[in-house]
C-alpha cells in the first residue's frame, strides 16, 4: 500500500487483456482497516507488487509453477541438482501439533525439546481476525498451537520456514514457557500470544468527554486470555516472508508475560508488537532488538497501541483536546520496558502509538530511533539513552491528553538535528505532568525543536532544569553509552545501568549448523539501493560557489502534476533555509521533503502567497543535511493540492551553518 504499513495479498480473479489489467479477487484483509481511503490499504502507482505461480515467469533456476488444472508441478532446477534423486517436499498441513484442553480439563505439563518444526502451508489467504483495535489482523494458527493449556514447555526447538506463524498461544493459556529456540523464515509472525477478542464491530460506544460515537464496541472482560507466560533466550530473525504486518513476538489481549534475553532482528515491521492495552503487566527486559521496519514505515522496533474502551478517535485524529479517561479500565497492570538495547534506522525504537497507556520505560539504549508517545496516560519515560535517531523519527511527545500524568526525566537525548518534537499538545493544560532534568545534545551544536530554541521550548512549561550539553559517553562509536565520571548527565541525576546484559545468554548450539545465513542490512543501505535505482529519473543539482543549491523546476519535474525531485551530491553538511521561487494566482500549500539516507527524512510545509509577479517565499524552520560523508540526498517538492495557476521556477537551499 501507499504508506508501506503492510503487504496485501489477493487471489487473481481474471485478466482483462484488452485494457491490460489484472483483476483482483479475494484478499486485502491482511490489514485491519477501519476507515475509508486510509493510506494503510490504499493502492496507487507507487505500490510495489509481486505475482507468484505464473507460468510465463518460470524463467530462472529455483523457480516453479503448479498447474492446478493438470495437477502438474513444473520446476526449473538449480545448477547441480539431480531432479531424478532430489527430495521434493510439498506442505500439506497448516498446523503440525495442537495442544488443546477444555474449560473443565486443561492440557498440562507437556514438553517439546530438541524438535524441528517446518514445512507448513502459507496462511496469507486464510481467515484473518482483527483481535483488537490496532492496525493488525492475524490468523489463529501456527506450526505449534497451545489452547487452554498450562505449565507447558518449548525448549531448544527449531521452527524452520513455517508457512504461517511459528508458535501460537490461543485463548486461555497459563505459564507456557518458550525458551532457547530458533525461529527463522516463518511466513507470518514468529510467536503470537493472543486472547479471545473483546472487539465487537456490530456495537458502539460514546466518548464521555466529547460525545463522539464510535461504530464499534467492546465486550466485558473474560478469562479466555494467556497470562504469566515466559519468552526467554530465543533467537528470531528473517520472519515475515509473506505477511509484512508481522513481528518476532505479537501480543494481544494478554497479561503479565515475561519477555527476556531474546534477540530479534531482520523483521519487516516491529520486533515486538503489543496490539492493545488489555491487560498489560508485561515485563520486557534484557532483549536486543535491531534492524526492524525493513519493509514498512511509520512504526517502531517496539510498537504498541491502546485503542481500548476509553479511547476517542476524535481526540486522537480529529483535532479535539480532552482527557484520556479511565485507561485502567483495560490496562489493568503496568507494563515495564527496561534494560533493553534497540537499534534501528527506519522507525522509532520505542513507539507508544495511539492510546498506549500504563507503561514504565527506563534504562534502555535506543540507537537510530527515538522514543515516541502519543495520546494515552500514565507513562513514565526516564533514565534512557537515545543516540542519533533518524531525523524523521526523533524522540517525540505527540497528541497529548488534557490533564495527563505522563512524566519524562533524566533521559539523555543525543540527536543529529532536532532534539525532540512536540506535536499537538493539550490545548488547555500542561504538556505532561512532569518533564525535567533531561540532557540534550546534537551534532548541530545547539538545541532545536522545529525552529524553537531551548528558551522557547521551556515556554511550554517543561525542562526548566534540563540542559544542552555533551553527555560525554565512554565510547559511543564502539557502542558503550555509559557516561564518564564528570558527565553533566550524572549531575542531573542520570543513573548508570549495565550495558553488557542485552540479548542471548548461553544460547544452545543444537540448530546453529542448520540456521540459514542472511545478511543484516542497515536501512540506509537499503535506501541507497533505492536511490540508485531512481537516479535515472531524478535531476542532479550542484552547489554554487557560495554553497547554495539552485534546484531548477525544469530539471526536477516528474510525471506527476505539481511534483518535483532532485538529488544532491555526496558530502553535504550543515543546515539550510528553503526558499521557493514561483508565480501563483492564488495561495498554495506546499510540502518539501529532504531525504538523507543515513538519518531519514525531514518534512517542511508552508503557504505560498499569491502575487502578480515572480515571488520568493522562505519556508518555516530549515533542513539539515548533516549525515555521513557518503550519503546520497534527495529533495522532493510538491503542492498539496495541484493548481493550474501555479508555476514553480526553482527551490533555493541557502546554507546557514558550515
Amino acid at each position: 500500500p501507499r504508506e508501506n504499513w503492510n503487504a496485501l495479498q489477493f487471489a487473481i480473479r481474471g485478466i482483462d487483456y484488452k485494457l491490460r489489467r489484472i483483476l483482483l479477487g479475494r484478499g486485502g484483509f491482511q490489514q485491519h482497516e477501519r476507515f475509508a481511503a486510509r493510506p494503510g490499504t490504499m493502492l496507487d502507482r507507487t505500490s510495489r507488487f509481486y505475482i507468484e505461480n505464473i507460468r510465463e515467469e518460470l524463467d530462472a533456476p529455483g523457480e516453479w509453477f503448479f498447474d492446478r488444472r493438470t495437477r502438474e508441478l513444473l520446476y526449473y532446477p538449480e545448477d547441480g541438482v539431480d531432479i531424478g534423486s532430489a527430495l521434493i517436499e510439498v506442505p500439506q498441513l497448516q498446523e503440525l501439533i495442537r495442544v488443546e484442553g477444555s474449560e473443565d480439563a486443561r492440557s498440562h505439563d507437556v514438553t517439546f525439546r530438541g524438535i524441528r518444526f517446518g514445512g507448513t502451508t502459507t496462511t496469507y489467504l486464510g481467515t484473518y481476525e482483527p483481535v483488537s483495535f490496532g492496525d493488525w489482523t492475524i490468523v489463529r494458527s501456527g506450526a505449534l498451537v497451545f489452547r487452554r493449556a498450562e505449565r507447558c514447555l518449548v525448549d531448544d526447538c527449531f521452527f524452520d520456514a513455517c508457512g504461517g506463524n511459528a508458535l501460537f498461544l490461543d485463548g486461555y493459556n497459563h505459564r507456557i514457557t518458550i525458551q532457547n529456540s530458533l525461529i527463522t523464515e516463518s511466513g507470518e509472525s514468529g510467536i503470537a500470544i493472543v486472547g479471545e477478542s473483546l472487539l465487537r464491530m456490530n456495537d458502539s460506544y460514546e466518548c464521555a468527554f466529547c460525545g463522539t460515537v464510535h461504530p464499534w464496541g467492546f465486550a466485558a472482560h473474560h478469562d479466555e486470555y494467556p497470562r504469566e507466560c515466559t519468552i526467554h533466550n530465543n533467537l528470531v530473525h528473517d520472519i515475515g516472508t509473506w505477511g509484512k504486518q508481522t513481528a518476532a513476538l505479537f501480543l494481544a489481549v494478554t497479561a503479565n508475560n515475561r519477555i527476556s534475553h531474546n534477540e530479534f532482528y531482520n523483521i519487516p515491521r516491529a520486533a515486538l508488537c503489543i496490539h492493545d492495552g488489555t491487560f498489560g503487566g508485561h515485563l520486557i527486559e534484557h532483549n536486543y532488538m535491531h534492524h526492524t521496519c525493513r519493509e514498512t514505515d511509520e512504526h517502531g522496533t517496539f510498537n504498541s497501541w491502546g485503542r481500548d474502551s476509553w479511547w476517542c478517535h476524535a481526540q486522537s485524529h480529529g483535532g479535539l483536546s480532552h482527557p484520556a479517561g479511565d485507561v485502567f479500565r483495560d490496562a489493568l497492570f503496568e507494563t515495564v520496558i527496561r534494560n533493553n538495547r534497540f537499534l534501528d534506522f527506519a522507525g522509532w525504537c520505542i513507539d507508544l502509538d495511539d492510546g498506549s497507556s500504563h507503561y514504565d520505560i527506563y534504562n534502555n539504549v535506543s540507537i537510530g530511533g527515538g522514543i515516541k508517545t502519543r495520546e494515552g496516560d500514565y507513562r513514565r519515560v526516564h533514565n534512557n539513552v537515545v543516540y542519533l535517531p533518524a531525523i524523521d523519527k526523533p524522540t517525540a511527545i505527540q497528541v497529548g491528553n488534557e490533564d495527563n500524568s505522563d512524566v519524562w526525566y533524566n533521559n539523555i537525548i543525543y540527536a543529529h538535528h532536532d532534539c525532540i518534537h512536540l506535536t499537538r499538545p493539550p490545548e488547555r493544560r500542561r504538556v505532561v505532568k512532569h518533564c525535567d532534568r533531561n540532557i540534550y545534545f546534537s551534532r548541530d551544536g545547539e538545541f532545536r525543536s522545529r525552529g524553537m530554541s531551548l528558551a522557547e521550548w521551556r515556554e511550554n512549561g517543561i525542562d526548566e532544569s534540563s540542559v544542552f550539553a555533551d553527555p560525554e559517553f565512554v565510547d559511543a562509536a564502539g557502542g558503550d553509552f555509559r557516561v564518564q565520571r564528570g558527565s553533566p548527565a550524572r549531575k542531573l541525576g542520570f543513573i548508570e545501568f549495565p550495558q553488557d546484559e542485552f540479548g542471548l545468554t548461553d544460547f544452545p548450539s543444537t540448530w546453529r549448523e542448520l540456521e540459514p545465513e542472511f545478511p543484516v542490512y542497515d536501512y540506509d543501505t537499503m535506501n541507497r539501493t533505492t536511490l540508485k535505482n531512481m537516479r535515472g529519473e531524478i535531476g542532479f543539482a550542484e552547489a554554487r560557489s557560495d554553497g547554495a543549491f539552485v534546484l531548477d523546476a525544469v530539471g526536477g519535474k516528474t510525471g506527476a502534476s505539481g511534483e518535483y525531485r532532485w538529488r544532491l551530491p555526496y558530502g553535504n553538511g550543515g543546515s539550510y533555509l528553503v526558499r521557493v521561487v514561483y508565480l501563483a494566482d492564488e495561495p498554495a500549500e506546499c510540502e518539501l521533503r529532504a531525504f538523507v539516507e543515513s538519518i531519514g527524512s525531514q518534512e517542511l510545509r508552508g503557504t505560498l502567497l499569491s502575487d502578480s509577479s515572480v515571488t520568493q517565499s522562505t519556508l518555516p524552520a530549515h533542513i539539515s543535511l548533516s549525515g555521513e560523508a557518503t550519503d546520497a540526498v534527495e529533495i522532493a517538492f510538491k503542492l498539496i493540492e495541484p493548481s493550474a495557476g501555479f508555476t514553480l521556477s526553482s527551490v533555493l537551499l541557502v546554507p546557514i551553518t558550515a
